[in-house]
């Protein structure tokens, strides 16, 4: 389990889907996220899937830049910043993992989110799309864009104790099985259908 690590490390898991998502504004926040002065002090560390080859961080000639995806870095900011490629172990990963990054630019409904919600992860991500509705009170919602409020409300998620954490994870697997669950949905547009074919009854 995540929590069995003794070091006082934390480990985040960010995965990105759909390439032009991943590659464009939401990997920019990301990066900018782990070079702020916050971030750089705390012992987080982030896994990151999903992101094609040319995510990875390159040094310059001199060594002292690098990029990710034609972003800028300060060497060395991404040291605890793991890119692991497109990965089919994604539910070892889940338990891996302390808690759900997202950094999403723009979004529909996020599946993945549900997905590590569904996995009793804590959930930080940004408010795009319908992330705000799905998260509910079962994580923290950040603008988006904000680079250091990203990283702050990281940090404070990891700054709780486990048990905490753990609460937390599964206040979000229950709201994902009471409100968006097939069987809830079914339910849901079963009381809709009824109530249709009453009014025009």
């Amino acid at each position: 389990m995540a929590d069995a690590r003794g070091d006082g490390s934390r480990r985040w898991i960010r995965l990105a889907r759909g390439g032009p998502v991943g590659c464009g504004e939401g990997l920019s926040q990301f990066v900018a996220c782990v070079q702020t002065g916050t971030w750089t002090i705390s012992r987080n560390a982030v896994m990151d899937c999903g992101e094609p080859d040319e995510a990875k961080l390159t040094k310059t000639a001199d060594g002292a830049l690098g990029s990710v995806s034609g972003f800028a870095v300060e060497h060395g900011s991404m040291e605890r910043v793991r890119f692991l490629g497109l990965r089919l172990d994604m539910a070892a990963l889940f338990d891996a993992a302390d808690g759900f990054v997202s950094s999403s630019a723009w979004e529909g409904m996020p599946l993945v989110v549900g997905e590590a919600m569904a996995m009793e992860k804590p959930v930080v991500a940004t408010d795009v799309g319908g992330t705000r509705e799905l998260v509910g009170c079962a994580g923290i919602i950040v603008p988006a864009g904000n680079c250091d409020a990203l990283a702050v409300a990281m940090i404070d998620v990891m700054q709780q104790s486990a048990e905490q954490r753990q609460a937390l994870g599964r206040v979000a697997r229950g709201r994902i099985a009471r409100e968006f669950s097939m069987g809830a949905r079914a339910n849901e547009w079963e009381a809709l259908s009824r109530t249709l074919v009453q009014m025009n009854g």
